[in-house]
């Protein structure tokens, strides 16, 4: 009778709805692809980008092409030279998951590899705005191809490529879902929504990147800018070109070199990782205009400052940084050190022009005449 009244429990619980343990072992569940996106989605070609995943309950994963065995949660460099679809793979005895990445490389005239198995592809899937106000919308925005179906949580079956808007009253993390027959791949949008609901107790939500960005956000190479961050809800933060950090801060960066700079944050808490990113660009160091110093008359003199009509008197001259001299009444242009004999028949100013380029001195000399 006991055994009968157990059954008669389980399945009750079965059809409830119920999730069932039996010896204290867990039902056997697929990987989740928690996250898997690259960081710049589109790059010229030479440039590097980050794949970036995150992934729950598995044994093994692989991301083709070029890395065969990764970690559950991870991130890597990647430089292709041609637009390539690459593809999470993640195992465990209950099956296998995948998702999808694509990163366009701007001029390639190589065709994305179809993706393994005929997987579909997410090409892309966007929130625009990414940050909304209480009661504010927004508009998702997907792409797909070689899929047959889609769906996002919260909306449910959506076409495989379109657009929809949303007013989440909390930030929300948005999952599209593509299909074709038995594959399936998925990608993660977020809307951030400040000074939204706040969610109930025990609700399961990931961190929060309130802000993270760079300021100035252009700056000439050798100059530094400062980066800062405020997450909510992580117990981790990490900075992928620097390390962990607190949940908020800021800090000092010195780049180097031209052109964008791209950083890399990541929050983890117990329901996930949470992805953020900032730019900045390195424009060529400034030199400052140093204009030419001014010409400088070092001497300029007459033998005798008094003589009598029809005397001759002889000039004599040495300036230095100068582009041109010239005297006037007569004598004309002149080298930048010399002499020259003047007959003075009354009283006359002699007058010595140097020139630079737009700076010009002059200095007068008198010979009288009684």
């Amino acid at each position: 009778m006991r055994n009968i009244i157990l059954v008669s429990l389980l399945l009750l619980m079965s059809a409830s709805g119920c999730i069932t343990y039996v010896g204290g072992g867990a039902v056997n569940q697929a990987p989740v692809v928690v996250s898997f996106t690259v960081s710049p989605s589109s790059i010229q070609p030479g440039e590097a980008a980050i794949l970036s995943w995150e992934v729950k309950n598995a044994s093994s994963v692989s991301i083709d092409p070029g890395l065969p065995a990764v970690a559950t949660t991870g991130a890597e460099k990647v430089v292709p030279s041609s637009t390539t679809a690459y593809i999470l793979t993640a195992s465990n005895s209950a099956g296998s998951t995948r998702a999808t990445a694509l990163l366009t490389v701007s001029g390639s005239i190589t065709t994305p590899p179809l993706p393994a198995a005929g997987l579909p592809v997410i090409l892309s899937f966007t929130a625009s705005p990414a940050s909304i106000s209480p009661g504010g919308s927004t508009v998702l925005s997907w792409t797909t191809s070689n899929a047959t179906g889609a769906s996002i949580s919260g909306i449910g079956a959506v076409g495989t490529s379109g657009v929809t808007s949303v007013s989440p009253g909390m930030t929300t993390t948005y999952v599209l879902e593509a299909t074709n027959g038995t594959n399936t791949v998925t990608a993660m949008t977020s809307v951030s929504v400040p000074g939204g609901l706040t969610p109930y107790p025990g609700y399961a939500s990931r961190p929060t990147v309130v802000s993270f960005a760079a300021a100035p956000s252009v700056v000439a190479a050798g100059g530094s800018t400062v980066l800062s961050w405020d997450v909510a809800n992580a117990t981790s933060v990490d900075l992928l070109e620097y390390g962990p950090v607190s949940s908020s801060g800021s800090m000092n960066i010195y780049p180097s070199g031209t052109g964008t700079i791209t950083f890399h944050l990541s929050a983890q808490n117990a329901y996930g990782t949470t992805y953020a990113s900032c730019d900045i660009t390195v424009t060529p160091p400034v030199v400052p205009y140093t204009p030419p110093a001014w010409p400088t008359v070092n001497k300029f003199k007459a033998s005798d400052s008094t003589v009598l009509a029809g005397s001759t008197v002889l000039l004599s001259w040495s300036v230095s940084n100068a582009d041109s001299v010239y005297i006037d009444n007569g004598v004309g242009s002149v080298p930048a050190m010399g002499s020259a004999n003047v007959v003075v028949w009354s009283t006359t100013v002699y007058t010595l022009v140097a020139t630079n380029g737009a700076n010009t001195v002059a200095q007068p000399v008198t010979v009288t005449v009684p």
